[in-house]
């Protein structure tokens, strides 16, 4: 008889932002190819020394771990700017980005 192994388990919960009413569901190991677009966006950003670029990269990269919810209309950065503040868009990068680490630091 064949063993059936089950991968689902080795996936974690999803993170979950309120914002509004809405609840958004970040899976916290997202597909391969979007966490190589996150990488390259995170690269990009930090060399950067261009001020109007800096001030568009937190709401851009915001815009993008929110849209990895398939399941919400599609954020953009103008949308993060208008109906988030500083502080909110802060949490949102880095509770992705320690799940991400998490993820990477990971053995298994």
């Amino acid at each position: 008889m064949s063993q059936i192994i089950d991968l689902n388990l080795l996936v974690p919960e999803d993170l979950q932002f309120k914002i509004g009413n809405d609840i958004y569901k970040i899976p916290t190991q997202p597909k391969y190819q979007k966490v190589l677009e996150f990488s390259v966006m995170q690269q990009k950003y930090a060399k950067t020394r261009n001020a109007q670029e800096l001030e568009k990269a937190l709401p851009e990269m915001v815009a993008f771990i929110l849209n990895l919810d398939e399941e919400k209309s599609k954020m953009t950065a103008e949308s993060v700017t208008q109906n988030l503040i500083l502080p909110q868009m802060k949490i949102i990068m880095e509770k992705f980005t320690e799940e991400l680490q998490k993820t990477a630091n990971d053995p298994n």
